[in-house]
C-alpha cells in the first residue's frame, strides 16, 4: 500500500552504493494518505473482513500466549493489504486495548499489536503520540493480585515494541518521544524491573535505540550501554545499586529514577524490591541532597506517618528516609533542624499510632530500627525524654521472635548507644546517668535471667541468680544487647555479665527448658565482641574472666551436639565459638596506636568553621558495599566532628554542633600530641573507680598480658582438630580456618602449640590452597594430624563420625584417608601407632557410653576397618615383636583388644531399641570372625542369640548377614562338615521373621550344632 510509512533505504548495499556514487537522494517520508487512495470494495467484501478482524481483536484478549501473538501477527498481515481509511480504524481498535478495565492478556496482545503495525509501517505518524503513550503505560504495568503481582509479559512485550519503535522510525521524527518518554522508561525497567526477562528486554531495547537513533542524542548513551548491558543487569542487586547509580549521574534520567522509585517501586509487594528501592534512592539522593532534602524527604515523612497508608508503602517509605539520611549524612550534607525535627518525630508518631500492631507490623518495627540507627549514625541531638522512647522502642524490638526484627533493632541499638546513650554518661544530668546505668543490670536480671519471686521452689539465692529466662526469644535479644553495648555501660558490671553469658553458652549445664542454639550463639558472640574491643573502646578485663571466656569457646567446640527439628543446630554454635577463638586468639592489637582510636577524641581544627572533637572517623565505601564502613586507618576520608561552643559556621552543622568534615578541610593536632589526648581519655574511660590513676600502657598491657598457657593451647587446637574431622561441610571449613590462621599468624596470644613445626610446615604449609568445606581435600590432611601423638585421639574422634556417617562424598572420603593412613603404618611396620589409634577408638565407647550419635558411627566405622583387607593389623596386632616391652606394658594385650571390643559392643547394645545400632553392632559382630576363637566363640553366640531378638527384622537380617559370611569363610564355625550344613541349611531355609515362637527351636538346634552355650534369653 502507497500509504504506509517507510523509513528509508533499509538496505545496507544500496545505502552505501549511494554515498560512494551520490546517484541517488535519500527516499522521503511517507506522504499523507489521501482519499484517492482508498480502493472501491465489495460490501460482502467488508462485512466478511469486519467478522475477520473482530475475532483477531478478540484474540488478543485471548488467556493464551500463542492465541495473542498469533493474533497480533493477523492483524499486521490483514492491515498492510487494506486502504487507509480502514487500517487506521483497526490500529484505534488496537491502542482502545490499553485500559485500565482491560485484564493483562488485552494489554500483552495490544503491546504485541502494536510491535506488528510498527515493524510493517502500518503505525503512522498521527498516530504515533498516542502508540508511545500506551507503551509508556504498558511499560510501567504492574498490577497487585493478593501476595503476587501481574504484568511481567506486559512489560516484555512493550520493551519488544520500543525495540520495534527504535528500527521503523526516522531519528528526527521519533527522538522527541524517545528523549521525553520512552528512555527513560526503557531505562526504569532496565534497571528496576522485578524479573530479570524484562531486565534484558529492556536493556535490548534501549541498545537497539542507540544504535538506530544515534548514541549522541542520548546523555551518555554508550557509556550507559556498556554499563546496563545484558549480563550486568541479570543481578538484580548489582542493577539496583550500582548501574541504577551510574545512570542516575546523568540529570536526564535522575529525576524519573527517583520519580518511579518513589511512587511505584516503596510500595510493590515484594520487601525485597522495597529494600533494594529503598537503596538506590539513598545512593542517587547523594547526588542532589537539596532535592531529596526539601521534596522527598517530607513528603515520605508524610507518607510514613499517616493512617491511609499501607503496610507496605509505609515501610517502603520509613526504609527509604533511613537509606537518604544515612548516605546525606556521609557526603556530608546539612539536614537543618526543622526537618531533623520531622524525622525524629516519624518513630514516636508510629508508635503512638500503633501502626505496627497490624499485620505486617514487623515489617515497620524493622524499618523503624533502621530509621534510629540513620539517625543516630547521623549524631541527630535527642532529649531524654526522646532517647527513652527510643530505647524502650529497641527494647521491645530486638527481643522480638522475628530474626529480622530482632538484627535490625540491635543494629540500631548499638549505634544509638553508642553515639548518644554513652554522651548522656559523660556528660549528662546525675538522675539521667543513674537511669541509663540501671540499663544493662535491667537487661541481666529481667532479661537474660528470670526474675523469681517467690521461694516456694526451694531456689538458692546463687540460684536465682543463674535461673536463665524461659522466653528464647527475648532471652536472645537482650544477651545480644549487652555485647552491643558501649564500654562505658560495660565496664562496671563487665564480670557480672561475662558470668551470666558463659552460663547461657554452656550446653552442660542448661535444662531442657533453656535449651535454644540461637541464644548460645548469641552468648558465644556477645562473650567475643566484649573481649575483642580496641582502642578506647576497649574493655579493662581480668585474667580470670578472659579465662573463663576462652574455657567455654572451647567447651562449646567439644561438646554442643544438640539437635531438635532443624537437625545439627549444635554446629551452629560450635562454628561461633571456633570462628570467636580464632578472633580473640589472634586479636592482640589492644590499643589502636596507628589507627582511628588515635584521632577520636583528639581536638582538631577546622577551615573557616574553628575548633572541635573529632567523635568518629568515617571512610567513603566502595560503589560496590551496600553502606559506609569505619576506618581503621590513619586518614580516613571523612570527620565527624564536635563543636562545643557556637563559633563562626557553627549553624550549618545540626543543632547538636556534630559537623561531618573531609580530610582535605580538617587539620589535627601533631601526632604526640593527639596520641596524649586519646590515651588520656582512654584512661578516663577504663579507670572510673580506681583507686590509683593507670596509666595507657598499663591499660593496654593487662589485657595484651592474656596469653594462652601450653595445656590451653593444646585443648584449643585439639577441639579445633576435632571439628576439622566432622562431617559437616560448614564445620570442617570454619575448623580448616581457624587452624590455618592460627598457625600462620604474625602475632598471636598463643604459646607453645605442640608439633607447631609437622602442622605449619608439612600439613599446612603457607603455600597450601584448598577449599576448606571439600571432603577429599581435608580429610588426608586429617589423618596427617593423627601421626602426632597429641593430636590423635580429637583427630581420630572425628574421623570416625564422619567414617560412619550417612553422607556419601563424606563417608567415602574419610574412610579413603583412614584406609591410606592404616595401610602406610601397616607396611612401615608401625605398629605402636596403630595400637593407639584403636586405643582411642575402644575409649569411646566408654567416654560416651548411650550417646546414641557417637556409638552408631563409631560401630559403622569398626564395621567397615574390619571388613576391610586391613582390619586385622588394625586392630590385633599380629606383629608384638615390633613393640618394645616397655610399650607392651603401657599397652593393653593384644590378645585381648578382640574381648575388649566384643564387651564394649555387648553393654551398649544390651536393651537398646535403635535399630540403626542393632544393625551396626551385628556388623561389627560379623567382622570379629574370624579372630582369636574366644573372641569367635563369643561373637558367634551373640550372632545366635539376635536370631531370637524381639523385632523381626533384626532376626532376618542377623541370619542373611551370618549365612553370608559362613558362606565365604566355612572354617570359623570351627565343627564338622554335616553339623556345619545343617546350620547353614537352618539359616537359609528358616524364615526367621515369623513369630518369636516359630523360631525359637532353630536357633535352640544352631546352639547344639555349634557347640555353643544355650541361652533362651531374648533380647
Amino acid at each position: 500500500m502507497s500509504w504506509r510509512y517507510q523509513r528509508g533505504l533499509r538496505s545496507l548495499d544500496v545505502r552505501l552504493d549511494t554515498i560512494c556514487h551520490k546517484q541517488k537522494e535519500d527516499l522521503p517520508s511517507t506522504p499523507e494518505p489521501r482519499e484517492s487512495q482508498i480502493d472501491d470494495l465489495d460490501d460482502d467484501v467488508i462485512v466478511w473482513m469486519e467478522q475477520i478482524i473482530n475475532i483477531l481483536l478478540c484474540g488478543l484478549r485471548d488467556r493464551d500466549t500463542v492465541t495473542r501473538w498469533s493474533s497480533a501477527k493477523g492483524i499486521g498481515r490483514i492491515t498492510s493489504r487494506l486502504p487507509y481509511i480502514y487500517a487506521d480504524d483497526i490500529v484505534v481498535s488496537v491502542l482502545e486495548l490499553f485500559n485500565p478495565s482491560e485484564n493483562d492478556g488485552a494489554w500483552h496482545g495490544g503491546s504485541l499489536a502494536l510491535a506488528e503495525l510498527a515493524r510493517r509501517g502500518l503505525l503512522l505518524p498521527q498516530r504515533l503520540p498516542q502508540a508511545v503513550e500506551c507503551t509508556e503505560k504498558a511499560l510501567r504495568y504492574d498490577v497487585r493480585r493478593g501476595a503476587h503481582s501481574i504484568g511481567a509479559h506486559v512489560r516484555d512485550a512493550a520493551c519488544y515494541t520500543c525495540w520495534c519503535f527504535a528500527r521503523a522510525y526516522e531519528p528526527a521524527l521519533f527522538l522527541p518521544y524517545i528523549k521525553e518518554i520512552l528512555a527513560s522508561a526503557m531505562l526504569i525497567n532496565c534497571v528496576f524491573d522485578r524479573e530479570v526477562n524484562c531486565r534484558r528486554a529492556a536493556s535490548a531495547a534501549f541498545q537497539e535505540c542507540i544504535g538506530r537513533q544515534g548514541h549522541a542524542n542520548f546523555p551518555k548513551g554508550i557509556d550507559i550501554l556498556t554499563r546496563a548491558d545484558y549480563f550486568a543487569v541479570s543481578n538484580i542487586r548489582h542493577a539496583y545499586c550500582s548501574v541504577g547509580y551510574f545512570i542516575a549521574e546523568s540529570p536526564a534520567y535522575r529525576y524519573a529514577f527517583l520519580d518511579h522509585l518513589a511512587n511505584y517501586k516503596l510500595s510493590h509487594w515484594d520487601v525485597k524490591i522495597r529494600k533494594l528501592s529503598a537503596i538506590a534512592m539513598g545512593r542517587i539522593t547523594a547526588l542532589d541532597p537539596a532535592f531529596a532534602l526539601h521534596h522527598l524527604i517530607p513528603n515520605l515523612c508524610q507518607r510514613s506517618i499517616s493512617p491511609k497508608e499501607e503496610v507496605i508503602t509505609r515501610h517502603g517509605s520509613i526504609l527509604a528516609i533511613s537509606e537518604m539520611v544515612y548516605c546525606l549524612t556521609q557526603i556530608p550534607s546539612f539536614i537543618d533542624g526543622e526537618l531533623q525535627k520531622t524525622l525524629k518525630q516519624v518513630v514516636i508518631h508510629v508508635e503512638e499510632r500503633r501502626l505496627f500492631r497490624d499485620r505486617g507490623g514487623e515489617f515497620i518495627r524493622a524499618a523503624l530500627c533502621n530509621l534510629i540507627r540513620a539517625m543516630a549514625t547521623a549524631h541527630f541531638s535527642f532529649t531524654f525524654v526522646q532517647m527513652k522512647q527510643y530505647l524502650s522502642i529497641l527494647e521491645e524490638c530486638f527481643t522480638h521472635p522475628s530474626s529480622s526484627v530482632s538484627t535490625a533493632a540491635l543494629a540500631a541499638y548499638r549505634s544509638f548507644s553508642m553515639n548518644c546513650v554513652s554522651r548522656v554518661i559523660q556528660e549528662g544530668q546525675k538522675e539521667h546517668v543513674d537511669y541509663i546505668q540501671r540499663l544493662l543490670p535491667r537487661f541481666l536480671d529481667n532479661g537474660v535471667l528470670q526474675c523469681v519471686q517467690n521461694t516456694e521452689q526451694n531456689i538458692t539465692a546463687n540460684e536465682m541468680k543463674t535461673i536463665l529466662s524461659p522466653n528464647v526469644a527475648k532471652r536472645r535479644g537482650y544477651i545480644r544487647a549487652i555485647g552491643a553495648s558501649p564500654t562505658d555501660l560495660l565496664q562496671p558490671i563487665v564480670s557480672r555479665c561475662v558470668e551470666i553469658l558463659v552460663r547461657a553458652a554452656d550446653l552442660s549445664v542448661q535444662s531442657d527448658e533453656d535449651l535454644d542454639a540461637d541464644g548460645r550463639v548469641a552468648a558465644v558472640t556477645a562473650m567475643v565482641e566484649i573481649f575483642c574491643r580496641k582502642g578506647i573502646y576497649q574493655l579493662e578485663l581480668s585474667a580470670g574472666d578472659a579465662s573463663k571466656i576462652i574455657e567455654t569457646l572451647i567447651g562449646c567446640v567439644e561438646n554442643d551436639y544438640a539437635v531438635d527439628e532443624r537437625g545439627d543446630v549444635g554446629s551452629w554454635v560450635r562454628i561461633a565459638a571456633m570462628q570467636g577463638l580464632r578472633d580473640i586468639l589472634l586479636s592482640t592489637d589492644t590499643y589502636d596506636v596507628l589507627g582511628s582510636g588515635t584521632v577520636i577524641g583528639s581536638f582538631a581544627s577546622v577551615n573557616g568553621m574553628g575548633h572541635g572533637r573529632v567523635v568518629r572517623v568515617v571512610a567513603i565505601p566502595n560503589e560496590e558495599d551496600d553502606t559506609p564502613c569505619d576506618s581503621t586507618f590513619v586518614h580516613p576520608a571523612v570527620y565527624h566532628v564536635q563543636f562545643s561552643t557556637p563559633q563562626p559556621g557553627f549553624y550549618y552543622f545540626p543543632p547538636n554542633g556534630v559537623g561531618v568534615i573531609r580530610n582535605e578541610d580538617i587539620q589535627l593536632s601533631a601526632f604526640d600530641q593527639t596520641l596524649e589526648k586519646s590515651q588520656k581519655k582512654l584512661c578516663t574511660a577504663h579507670s572510673k573507680g580506681a583507686t590509683s590513676e593507670m596509666s595507657p600502657s598499663d591499660i593496654g598491657a593487662k589485657q595484651a598480658a592474656i596469653t594462652i598457657s601450653p595445656q590451653l593451647t593444646l585443648k584449643t587446637i585439639n577441639a579445633i582438630a576435632k571439628q576439622f574431622a566432622e562431617k559437616l561441610d560448614g564445620v570442617r571449613a570454619a575448623a580448616g580456618t581457624t587452624l590455618f590462621s592460627m598457625l600462620h599468624a604474625s602475632e598471636s596470644r598463643i604459646s607453645g602449640i605442640p608439633d607447631r613445626l609437622l602442622l605449619q610446615d608439612v600439613i599446612f604449609p603457607e603455600s597450601l590452597s584448598v577449599n576448606w568445606s571439600m571432603a577429599h581435600d581435608t580429610f588426608p590432611l586429617v589423618v596427617q594430624m593423627m601421626d602426632s601423638p597429641n593430636y590423635i585421639e580429637s583427630a581420630a574422634s572425628g574421623l570416625i563420625i564422619s567414617v560412619g556417617g550417612l553422607t556419601d562424598n563424606v563417608v567415602k572420603a574419610a574412610r579413603s584417608a583412614l584406609f591410606e593412613w592404616i595401610e602406610r603404618h601397616v607396611k612401615a611396620k608401625e605398629y605402636d601407632i596403630i595400637n593407639r589409634f584403636c586405643f582411642h577408638l575402644l575409649s569411646l565407647f566408654q567416654k560416651h557410653y548411650s550417646e546414641d550419635r557417637v556409638i552408631v558411627a563409631l560401630l559403622k566405622s569398626l564395621a567397615i576397618i574390619l571388613a576391610s583387607n586391613i582390619a586385622h593389623p588394625a586392630l590385633f596386632l599380629n606383629h608384638p615383636e615390633e613393640m618394645t616391652s616397655t610399650k607392651r606394658a603401657c599397652a593393653d594385650d593384644v590378645s585381648t583388644g578382640g574381648d575388649r571390643l566384643y564387651k564394649a559392643i555387648q553393654q551398649n547394645l544390651k536393651k537398646t531399641s535403635s535399630h540403626a545400632k542393632l544393625v551396626a553392632g551385628i556388623n561389627v559382630l560379623l567382622g570379629l570372625l574370624p579372630s582369636e576363637r574366644p573372641v569367635e566363640i563369643k561373637a558367634m553366640h551373640s550372632l545366635v542369640t539376635f536370631l531370637g531378638h524381639r523385632y523381626p527384622k533384626i532376626r532376618q537380617y542377623t541370619a542373611e548377614q551370618f549365612y553370608a559370611k559362613v558362606l565365604i569363610q566355612s572354617d570359623i564355625l570351627n565343627v564338622d562338615k554335616a553339623k556345619s550344613d545343617r546350620a547353614m541349611e537352618l539359616l537359609s531355609e528358616i524364615r526367621w521373621d515369623l513369630q518369636i515362637s516359630a523360631v525359637r527351636e532353630g536357633r535352640l538346634e544352631l546352639y547344639h550344632l555349634l557347640d555353643l552355650e544355650n541361652s533362651s534369653e531374648e533380647q
